[in-house]
């Protein structure tokens, strides 16, 4: 299976014209993919361009896809208006339903917030708050995450959370520099935008575009 996964943000301020200019893009790509919502998302543009992206029961951007040996699924951590990351009962609940109906089925998650600080002071304060609770979720009583993919830091970085390993990339966009002082705002660096592929086992592969 091959999947391009682009895990926002998808628009720099939500305008319906950058979403309709990004559903034009998409035309072009010749494999799958899903599309996520970040820090700078508004749901409503987003959905009232591209209705077919999947939601859950209360219209969060959040959606699974299985194949063979393992479960991808993309969560919706986007508090609207906020740099922090929010993950409420209502989509902790979702998770949770999905992560049982896993069973014994390795999962992999996806998420523009991260979880656990990373040590940039920065990109730590815009973190997902409530990242405790979703460690609750994917670890009692399921245990079965394998992975936590994740964005918003525009760098690399890769872990282990709690027995859950995770890592992100480079953005597409501009970088944030490695940097152990808090400033007033984020500080860049000129290194290169990347993006990702992942291979997995039997030649499946997942790519992705951090953002």
């Amino acid at each position: 299976m091959e999947l391009y996964v682009i895990s926002g943000n998808l628009s720099h301020q939500g305008q319906i014209t950058s979403y309709e200019y990004l559903a034009e893009i998409l035309t072009g790509l010749s494999i799958p993919y899903r599309v996520m919502v970040g820090n700078h998302a508004i749901r409503a543009n987003l959905l009232s361009v591209l209705a077919d992206v999947p939601t859950d029961p209360n219209e969060f951007i959040q959606s699974s896809v299985d194949h063979d040996f393992r479960r991808l699924s993309f969560l919706d951590t986007v508090a609207e208006g906020k740099k922090f990351g929010c993950f409420c009962e209502d989509r902790a609940e979702w998770l949770a339903d999905k992560l049982a109906a896993s069973g014994d089925r390795p999962v992999y998650l996806f998420l523009h917030h991260p979880p656990p600080d990373i040590g940039v002071p920065n990109v730590d304060h815009m973190r997902l708050i409530h990242g405790n609770e979703l460690l609750a979720r994917t670890r009692v009583p399921y245990n079965n995450v394998q992975h936590m993919f994740f964005d918003r830091v525009h760098r690399p970085t890769a872990g282990n959370w709690n027995g859950i390993s995770f890592s992100s990339r480079h953005g597409t966009a501009h970088q944030v520099a490695l940097t152990s002082t808090e400033t007033p705002l984020l500080v860049g660096s000129h290194e290169p935008p990347v993006y990702g592929a992942d291979r997995g086992r039997h030649s499946d592969t997942v790519s992705r575009s951090p953002a």
